[in-house]
């Protein structure tokens, strides 16, 4: 099985749960007067509103639409990483959330997030030279919690960590046999998890003691992100992980900083 690039356009749980790193989505909530799609400001004054007209436009435009506004953001000048990193991913959520408050369908919902996924690919090369680089291509595997489907933002953050020299391995739609095959085959330096629920901790511990029993590199370190780690960050000692991060910049610097830190047995 290949872990390069894995996944397929998400589906409504794909966008509810489009928060590995919850500070991907976390916007700027500038006091400015919210401005049309059409008339978007700098990174400095996205806003909510910005994004709910975004999606607006995915629900009721054709596709080559919605692309060329997505590139007007980028012509605008706002950096790559904030139009993917907040906007995009902001996007997937407020979509998801329309889905739960019943004012869009499912098919609306898989639809928006075949595009969103299209968009991400398509600009995501764009974060070359913009994210901070690592020297040595070290390995990460990035992944939800086996079992879970929140593709998208998993997706996100392993472009990131392509655009900044890793080789990236991806645990999306992998089963869990294939996930620890992938560690045991690879010398990975790092696994970033991604966790949705405050009820997945006891899975991501045992999930967590199954990569480190199966890898090939003894030093691995163990990444976690999603929002029980955002409330309680002390979590991230009781599943066995190394460290957590709130957003892909942050995970990025981290992973930098984990594989630059020795062991305590080295």
């Amino acid at each position: 099985m290949s872990f390069e690039r894995q996944g397929a356009p998400g589906a409504p749980e794909d966008a509810l749960a489009a928060r590995p790193f919850p500070g991907l989505s976390t916007l700027n909530q500038a006091s400015s007067i919210p401005l049309d799609i059409h008339d978007i400001g700098p990174p400095s004054i996205l806003t909510q509103q910005d994004i709910e007209a975004f999606v607006d436009l995915l629900l009721a435009c054709p596709e080559d639409e919605v692309i060329q506004e997505f590139q007007g953001l980028i012509a605008l000048g706002c950096p790559v990483s904030h139009v993917l990193g907040t906007f995009l991913a902001g996007s997937a959520n407020a979509l998801g959330e329309r889905w739960e408050q019943d004012t869009c369908s499912f098919a609306d919902v898989t639809l928006g997030m075949a595009v969103i996924h299209r968009l991400l690919r398509q600009f995501s090369d764009l974060l070359i030279g913009e994210v901070p680089s690592v020297s040595g291509a070290p390995t990460v595997l990035v992944t939800p919690l086996p079992g879970e489907t929140h593709i998208f933002a998993v997706a996100l953050l392993a472009e990131y960590f392509r655009a900044a020299g890793w080789r990236v391995l991806s645990g999306i739609n992998a089963k869990l046999r294939n996930i620890l095959e992938s560690v045991a085959a690879n010398q990975v330096g790092v696994v970033a998890i991604s966790v949705t629920g405050q009820d997945k901790i006891a899975p991501t511990q045992k999930f967590v003691q199954q990569l480190r029993h199966r890898s090939k590199d003894t030093n691995m370190r163990v990444l976690v992100g999603g929002p029980p780690f955002m409330s309680r960050p002390s979590l991230q000692r009781d599943v066995g992980a190394d460290a957590t991060a709130v957003d892909a910049l942050a995970a990025l610097e981290t992973a930098r900083h984990l594989l630059a830190t020795p062991t305590k047995g080295e």
